[in-house]
């Protein structure tokens, strides 16, 4: 075993510097940003929580579970950013964008929605981490 092999050279650091790298030839800019700074944050909140492997195959597990009870209609990732208070967050449209008659005048989803969804994704949370107390 070489000794750049070992586990003693590993680095956060220099992991997040080769896990960038791999978006380096994004040919679009605007998604090599939004690629590398989600990295960045991605790694920097595994960190401050001091993520364990079993907290990460959890939250592993929880996001394949959403990917596969997902279709068109509902698009649960959709919901579970309606959860997250992400798709809240409206940034202003592009200059060039032209808002539907359907969307003026509404800054953000009906609470009522918002409330059903957190209620529906923390049971399902719920059950992902009993399933994964029982495995583990």
């Amino acid at each position: 075993m070489s000794a750049d092999a070992s586990p003693a050279a590993f680095s956060p650091e220099l992991l997040l510097g080769q896990v960038l790298a791999t978006f380096a030839a994004t040919p679009d800019p605007r998604l090599r940003e939004i690629m590398t700074a989600a990295v960045r944050h991605v790694h920097a909140f595994a960190r401050n929580v001091r993520l364990d492997t079993l907290e990460r195959r959890a939250a592993v597990r929880f996001l394949t579970d959403v990917g596969q009870i997902s279709n068109d209609v509902p698009q649960e990732f959709e919901l579970l950013s309606d959860v997250l208070g992400l798709s809240s967050l409206r940034p202003p449209a592009p200059a060039t964008a032209r808002r539907s008659r359907r969307s003026r005048g509404r800054s953000t989803r009906p609470a009522r929605r918002t409330a059903r969804t957190a209620r529906r994704w923390s049971s399902a949370t719920t059950a992902t981490r009993r399933r994964s107390c029982a495995a583990g």
